[in-house]
């Protein structure tokens, strides 16, 4: 695992990565990595289904960590970027960096794109965390990236059944999916106890070839499926997130903006 070239290369763009890095938001953050060569991702949902069967290596420098607004994920091993990849290619890591997955953090992901890309280079098994440790610590609408996404603008029952079964057919083809709940939608996921002339989807049947949409969310949920609603809509419907399902994740118009653009698709209803 010896990379001399590794190292130099790092050296030499370490300025510009810090400056970089400390730069970018999650919605504008392209993955990092050298000589235009993607590094491997993981998302924030992924990071923490897997916190007990990774080494998370925050590569941020030590003042960096000292500063107040610094956010850091607790059981991250803080090892900067310039000593991380030496000590790599110099092969003097701890023999558990070689043995378990790692899993690289920084700032919103510049930085640890580039220690992912070289320290798989030289051998080891590494992912970087898409959004870094701000996206970490964000609402999921500021850092999710869905390959489709299906909006719902109404309490109508044929158009919500509709729309919720698109989405559990995408989502059940391997992409992740998103519904989004806008204009009056919202009111379909509220909570039970909360009275309002709406149906609730639970409660949606509009007879076959479509099945009842209570089984249809639920199906879409345990796929992995994630639900959005519209702040300003949820405000306008009389609710609040607290008498929404708990599932219901908040998001804001730029949200939806930014999640449509990067998606391969989307349906509206």
């Amino acid at each position: 695992m010896h990379h001399v070239e590794s190292v130099n290369l790092a050296t030499q763009t370490f300025a510009m990565c810090m400056k970089a890095d400390q730069g970018l938001s999650i919605g504008s953050m392209k993955a990092g990595g050298v000589g235009g060569v993607t590094p491997r991702l993981i998302d924030v949902d992924g990071l923490k289904k897997k916190m007990d069967k990774v080494i998370i290596i925050d590569v941020r420098e030590a003042d960096e960590m000292g500063k107040p607004d610094v956010k850091q994920i607790e059981g991250a091993i803080q090892y900067p970027l310039g000593p991380l990849l030496r000590d790599a290619a110099d092969d003097s890591l701890d023999e558990k960096f070689k043995t378990t997955p790692l899993v690289t953090i920084c700032n919103a992901g510049y930085r640890s794109g580039i220690a992912s890309d070289q320290l798989n280079a030289m051998g080891y098994d590494c992912c970087s965390l898409h959004g870094g440790a701000t996206a970490f610590f964000a609402p999921k609408a500021a850092w999710y990236s869905p390959e489709y996404v299906v909006l719902l603008t109404t309490t109508d029952t044929q158009k919500a059944t509709l729309a919720c079964s698109v989405a559990t057919a995408s989502q059940a083809q391997s992409r992740k999916t998103i519904l989004v709940l806008m204009g009056d939608a919202p009111l379909l996921f509220r909570k039970p106890e909360i009275e309002n002339p709406a149906p609730k989807f639970d409660e949606i049947n509009i007879g076959e070839p479509f099945k009842p949409l209570k089984g249809v969310v639920a199906k879409f949920l345990d796929l992995g499926g994630q639900v959005f609603a519209c702040k300003s809509c949820v405000k306008h419907s009389g609710l609040e997130y607290s008498k929404m399902r708990d599932y219901v994740n908040p998001m804001q118009a730029p949200d939806l903006s930014r999640m449509t653009v990067g998606a391969q698709g989307s349906s509206s209803f």
